[in-house]
């Protein structure tokens, strides 16, 4: 169900998400000669397929949100947010989430009880870059799981 709804919201079907038409995968081989250059988390057509559906397949605003992107990843050093990375004590105390299971489909489900949340508490003994930094470390978990069952 949350599928179908993220396709409607997307505006593509499950089948058009998940495959090309002739016209898009010439696009996709021009944006992957564009950006043959750039350390890529993914350089998967894929990948790739979503920054150019994003900018409505124009080259160039496609490129420079996957570089603006890739500045923003260097910045709050995404890389180093490995499975074994840990959180400051604090954010894993004060912070309550974490993956309840899965849904039909075999992706994550994340419980996050925003009404136990004392981020005016959390900002005083974090930095905002941490918290950050946190979040983003819980998306990117998210994403190697799918990852690693999608190429199961």
């Amino acid at each position: 169900m949350i599928t179908e709804r993220i396709q409607y919201i997307l505006g593509y079907s499950k089948k058009e998400f998940t495959q090309r038409n002739e016209s898009e995968s010439d696009v996709v081989k021009k944006f992957k000669e564009l950006v043959a250059g750039l350390d890529l988390p993914r350089n998967d057509d894929r990948y790739l397929l979503r920054w150019l559906r994003a900018r409505d397949f124009d080259l160039l605003k496609a490129e420079k949100m996957l570089r603006n992107h890739l500045e923003w990843r260097k910045k709050y050093q995404v890389a180093d947010l490995t499975d074994d990375w840990k959180p400051i004590e604090v954010l894993q105390k004060c912070y309550p989430v974490g993956i309840i299971g899965e849904d039909k489909s075999g992706s994550p489900v994340w419980l996050i009880r925003h009404g136990k949340l004392d981020i005016r508490g959390i900002l005083q003994a974090v930095t905002i870059e941490e918290f950050v930094r946190y979040t983003v470390w819980m998306l990117e978990k998210s994403a190697r799981i799918m990852e690693r069952q999608r190429s199961n």
